[in-house]
Order: structure tokens, then C-alpha cells, then sequence
């Protein structure tokens, strides 16, 4: 919403003018005008934004869980039903935010591959992240990291 001009503090109690039918001249946080349906494809865009972020993460957490002490570089990438997942829940993802007849059932938009990239970005900081842990984990086997982290 912020890179459409809406402010994340500008839209607090604003449910009832963003939802009003007969308001087509809302302004946003720099003055533009949003018209009632401008309002409704924005906000298809941020459930479509949503529901890949979801994905992403998804993924992320699948690449993560794969090992529990090994690194994901060591260990590989090998298993195929995981493969095969992961790339029919890419192409799932891409047919639920972009077939015609299946966005208006579900009230979502395309989403700018800009605006996608920032849920691969986190989803990748958080694959880094873990890979950091379980150095951690392996070089310090009894330490803090592996008392909080392992489970």
C-alpha cells in the first residue's frame, strides 16, 4: 500500500471510508484521489502480495526442515518429491494470482514482480539465517544456540 501512496499511519481507521461504496474521491497520503473500485484492485493486489509471501515462506520453511544439524549445501537438494513440490506449488501460486476466472472468485489481483521480490528477499534471509545457526549448532555442539534451538 505504501508504494501506491497510503502511509501505513494514514490508514488507521479508515475501514469505513475505504469500504464506502459512494466515497469515489478518498485521498491518500499525498493527496491523490482513489475512486471505490481503484480502492478494491489495490486491495486485491495486497491479498495477492499476502498470499505469495505466504508461499515464499513456505518454501523457505520446507528448505529449512530438510536437515536438522547439516547444512543445506552439504546435505544437497536431491529429493524429488520435494522438488516436485515445491515447483507445483510455484505454479500453483502462479495460477491461483493470475487465471482470469479464478482472481475474481478469490478477489485477488496480479502483483508487480517488484512487490514479489520482497517476500523471496525475506524468505532467503531467512534460509540464511538458519543455515548461521546450524554452523553454530555444528561448531558449538553444547552451547547456548544448540540449547535454545534445538528441538
Amino acid at each position: 500500500m505504501m508504494g501506491h501512496g497510503w502511509l501505513p499511519l494514514d490508514l488507521i481507521q479508515k475501514r469505513e471510508l475505504w469500504d464506502c461504496e459512494t466515497l469515489n474521491d478518498l485521498e491518500d497520503s499525498f493527496g491523490q484521489q482513489w475512486s471505490f473500485a481503484a480502492r478494491k484492485g489495490l486491495e486485491a493486489s495486497c491479498h495477492s502480495g499476502y498470499f505469495f509471501a505466504v508461499v515464499v515462506i513456505q518454501w523457505s520453511d520446507a528448505l529449512i526442515s530438510k536437515t536438522r544439524k547439516n547444512s543445506i549445501v552439504m546435505q544437497g537438494i536431491e529429493n524429488q518429491v520435494l522438488n516436485a513440490s515445491l515447483a507445483f506449488t510455484a505454479a500453483m501460486a502462479m495460477f491461483i494470482t493470475v487465471t482470469p476466472g479464478v482472481t475474481e472468485v478469490l478477489k485477488l489481483n496480479g502483483i508487480r514482480l517488484c512487490d514479489a521480490m520482497i517476500s523471496v528477499y525475506y524468505g532467503f534471509l531467512m534460509f540464511v539465517y538458519d543455515e548461521i545457526r546450524r554452523w553454530y549448532l555444528r561448531k558449538y555442539p553444547t552451547g547456548f544456540i544448540y540449547r535454545e534451538t534445538y528441538f
